[in-house]
């Protein structure tokens, strides 16, 4: 199963594609992660779920043997029947290559103020 890179809404999952690129180490090598045993006890409600998300096409059938297995993970929503299919992106996380972008210094911002006339204040504590 692949998992198809698209921007999610919680209400409608696919809002639209977007187009992501990623560089990954190629030093580290490729990971089978051990496919533990699932909670999920309806089995019935996992393949409903599954085959919605492949309708939707958040995730895909994949046929061919795979050098990247990421465990899965399905669980049941409390109060209700709903089950929720995750993946533990863990060992994926840490082969992408990260991008440092450095944030501007007082100083550098302050050099092109000078002929500035509005003026807003930003509460980045997301």
């Amino acid at each position: 199963m692949c998992v198809n890179h698209m921007q999610m809404c919680s209400k409608g999952w696919i809002v639209s594609q977007a187009s992501i690129t990623y560089s990954l180490n190629l030093d580290s090598s490729l990971l089978f992660t051990h496919q533990g045993k699932s909670p999920c006890t309806n089995e019935e409600r996992f393949h409903k779920e599954l085959k919605r998300m492949e309708a939707l096409e958040v995730v895909l059938k994949e046929e061919r043997p795979s050098q990247w297995v990421s465990s899965m993970v399905t669980v049941t929503k409390r109060g209700s029947n709903r089950v929720c299919i995750c993946l533990n992106p863990k060992d994926l996380k840490n082969m992408i290559q990260k991008q440092h972008y450095p944030m501007k210094t007082i100083d550098s911002v302050i050099s092109i103020l000078p002929n500035s006339q509005v003026f807003s204040t930003l509460d980045a504590n997301c």
